[in-house]
């Protein structure tokens, strides 16, 4: 085993005769010991953090990006909100029938607006946009309302009817439907502040597929757009959105060019569809840190249950001068069809920890590495899952310790990532830790890539 004494003493021999051997001594030297203290931070602990509570299985850092702190739209929504002055005024749309407007925490209805939806029409989705236009997605229409106006209302007057497109419907189709056909979704991009439409508009001669997006009530053609595509994420931080295509396609939009992200994997044989996938971000533990620039997004298909046979993949989406996706990979040894890779990381981390049907993973310079086994007859039944760790209230206690205020005994919180493993005959369950290394950590294993040890369950 090479140490760094060993590195030294080799350094003190006469460099003229075997300057080439010390070398590639010294790239063996400090690449290891670059690589092995990469780590040492990082420790395993049976002993659970004080003040903590673990946080619910179906906590939102396991859904997709914008149900966890960034904002698409998903449609289904009956209720939206829009503020005026220090007011907040809440529009429901009650069983997908007619509009209501009410002050919030108030019962009282200001304003009730009904007979612009066919009898057998109702609401399937509402939005307000940031400069206060209300979108209304019905099943044979579309529609939108300017709520600036000098006091709260719902407009004057009937809601504008946006353009019907939507599916081809001939006239036995239109008939079958009672008159109508139904319309394409509605989707909000906050980040881009407009909404978006695709499918096909009637002409005079024929169906045609169009995209329109609506900034401030003005519709546009997006002529470069000719795919069918929801907006699956907002992406503040590249000030943009990534669209989903019917072929799973992920595109990318700033408010002015499309770009095709490249998840640099194969597709179905003769379909050219890409596996499903979802967008997600770094799970971090304070609120704050979700929009800072250190965000990281991901395209991925590790933890979605129906993809189990299928090649999983993760890329991180970057930006230098244009948008781009950069692989990650995972290492030889990792089970990738047991993977339910969620993205987890300490405060102030950059790198994200991940798991398997019987492993710990650490992203180690680009690549998932295993760092910690699950011995046979034991498993991981679920993904990773943070421990409340109380950062302002810490920076509290220490801003008030450093003025010299008297603290009642309060016990920090521990940044903490922890994980159960489960008997599999017994099904009797263990959850243990992963910790920053100090003195209060109850370290029992020290984390090292180059040497991932077997857990010993008691």
């Amino acid at each position: 085993m090479i140490t760094n004494k060993s590195c030294l003493f080799v350094l003190q021999i006469n460099r003229q005769l075997i300057k080439p051997l010390i070398s590639i001594l010294l790239i063996i030297c400090f690449s290891n010991n670059a690589l092995a203290s990469s780590l040492d931070e990082y420790c395993l602990s049976k002993i659970k953090p004080a003040q903590s509570k673990l946080k619910n299985q179906n906590d939102t850092s396991y859904k997709p990006l914008q149900s966890s702190g960034f904002y698409g739209t998903t449609p289904g929504n009956e209720t939206a909100s829009f503020s005026r002055g220090k007011s907040k005024f809440i529009v429901e749309s009650p069983g997908g029938g007619d509009l209501q407007l009410r002050r919030e925490g108030e019962e009282k209805i200001l304003q009730e607006l009904g007979g612009f939806l066919k009898d057998d029409d109702h609401v399937f989705n509402i939005f307000i946009t940031e400069d206060n236009w209300l979108f209304i997605n019905s099943e044979f229409n579309n529609y939108m309302i300017d709520l600036n106006t000098p006091t709260p209302t719902l407009g004057y007057g009937t809601p504008i009817k946006i353009p019907p497109i939507g599916d081809r419907c001939g006239k036995l189709k239109r008939w079958f439907n009672g008159g109508g056909c139904v319309v394409s979704t509605i989707y909000y991009s906050q980040t881009l502040n407009r909404a978006f439409i695709s499918g096909y508009y009637p002409t005079n001669s024929g169906y045609k597929w169009t995209t329109i997006e609506i900034v401030g009530g003005k519709i546009k053609t997006l002529s470069s757009l000719q795919k069918i595509f929801t907006v699956e994420a907002d992406v503040p931080i590249y000030n943009g959105a990534i669209l989903r295509g019917t072929l799973n396609e992920a595109l990318f939009y700033d408010g002015n060019k499309i770009v095709e992200l490249d998840l640099d994997l194969p597709r179905k044989w003769f379909s050219g569809e890409y596996p499903i996938w979802d967008v997600r971000s770094v799970n971090h533990y304070d609120e704050g840190e979700k929009n800072n620039t250190n965000q990281r997004v991901f395209i991925t298909n590790t933890g979605i249950g129906s993809t189990n046979k299928v090649t999983k993949f993760i890329v991180e989406l970057k930006k230098d001068t244009e948008i781009y996706t950069q692989k990650i990979l995972f290492s030889e040894e990792i089970d990738q069809e047991n993977l339910s890779l969620v993205l987890l990381s300490f405060p102030n981390e950059y790198r994200t920890w991940g798991t398997t049907k019987n492993s710990i993973l650490f992203e180690i310079s680009g690549k998932y590495k295993t760092v910690l086994w699950i011995p046979k007859h034991y498993y991981i039944p679920y993904q990773l899952r943070t421990v409340d760790y109380q950062l302002r209230e810490i920076a509290r206690v220490r801003a008030e310790m450093l003025e010299g205020k008297k603290q009642k005994r309060f016990a920090l919180d521990e940044a903490t990532i922890a994980f159960d493993v489960v008997n599999e005959k017994t099904e009797a369950s263990k959850t243990y830790y992963i910790k920053k290394a100090s003195p209060s950590a109850n370290c029992e294993i020290m984390f090292d890539p180059d040497n991932p040890v077997e857990l010993t369950v008691d």
